[in-house]
């Protein structure tokens, strides 16, 4: 057996010593990358530990970050939330975590003091042109509907995912794959029905809660 990780490596994939050891410093970069971004946003959200099912999707996102159309998890401020109150119960229990369309709308978690872990948390979405709508039970269900590869459309009235987009994100054959391995998931058949069951869960208690701050 070699005793070189290059030159195993090599053999492996029939790559020279020289492309094998380029692709593990492309890896501990990522590595690295991660570690750093996890702790940012551990941070952000003024929590000590971040859920799993979210550190996977980071971690993948380090690796290759075109995977679903218009969708990057990135550290984003809360200005976008004040426009509908800055309120500090408010602000706290809602976490922008991702870009969510090509206008600038954005996925938040909500933390609905049900559970500590953000995996189990719900997810909204914030409209660019305003609406704040319930979108899946929890992050696991999010990341099923990006197997659609398809961008989320958002208004005062609701939400829906155009099922007739191209897609073609680089990696989206790749995430599939990553999330079937990891949490035996399959790509999602009707993304509608998943956004409807949420929102019969939680809409109500949502809608409820943001009366406290502003209209709904």
């Amino acid at each position: 057996m070699e005793k070189d990780p290059y030159k195993q490596a090599a053999k492996e994939l029939n790559l020279t010593a020289e492309q094998a050891k380029q692709m593990e410093d492309q890896l501990k970069t990522a590595q690295e990358k991660f570690k750093t971004e996890a702790q940012q946003f551990a941070q952000l959200f003024n929590r000590q530990t971040l859920g799993t099912a979210f550190q996977y999707l980071l971690y993948f996102q380090t690796l290759a970050s075109n995977y679903a159309q218009e969708f990057y998890l990135y550290q984003c401020d809360k200005t976008a939330l004040k426009t509908f109150s800055d309120n500090e119960e408010f602000l706290n229990n809602l976490l922008p975590f991702a870009n969510a369309n090509g206008t600038g709308s954005i996925y938040c978690i909500w933390d609905n003091g049900i559970s500590e872990n953000l995996d189990e948390m719900p997810i909204v979405v914030l409209g660019d042109e305003g609406g704040l709508h319930i979108v899946t039970e929890n992050l696991l269900q999010l990341m099923q509907i990006l197997t659609l590869d398809s961008e989320i459309g958002v208004d005062w009235n609701g939400v829906s995912f155009y099922t007739d987009c191209p897609g073609g994100s680089e990696h989206n054959q790749g995430y599939r794959a990553f999330i079937k391995t990891q949490f035996g998931l399959d790509p999602v058949e009707d993304p509608g029905l998943v956004i409807q069951t949420a929102q019969k869960k939680y809409k109500t208690s949502f809608d409820e809660w943001c009366s406290k701050f502003y209209t709904v």
